[in-house]
């Protein structure tokens, strides 16, 4: 299991980005840092666990990389789509979590 702790949060320095995951497609992105992750640890396929804006962020790199990720599961992500039908293009068991009363998550 590998924890991404992205750029400006938990104790990794630099700017971080911004909070909706249909922006995280931006040159040097948090899509571009799971990609760097994956590239440096030698890793061509890996299942993806995210809550909010980590959940968001799985989902929006399981549609624009499905034959990256193996299975994903989403808990009550911060995402709203980027690209009409963005959601169609995972292929992965995808499972995604929410509770119908949180009106941060909607």
């Amino acid at each position: 299991m590998i924890g991404i702790d992205q750029p400006g949060y938990g104790k990794t320095e630099g700017k971080s980005f911004q909070t909706r995951a249909d922006e995280s497609m931006g040159k040097g992105g948090p899509i571009d840092v799971i990609l760097a992750v994956m590239k440096s640890m030698n890793i061509e396929r890996a299942a993806f666990l995210g809550y909010d804006w980590g959940g968001g962020i799985g989902l929006v790199f399981a549609a624009n990389y499905p034959k990256r990720v193996s299975k994903l599961v989403s808990i009550m992500p911060s995402y709203s789509e980027s690209k009409p039908n963005e959601l169609k293009s995972i292929v992965a068991p995808t499972l995604i979590l929410w509770v119908k009363e949180d009106m941060m998550h909607n």
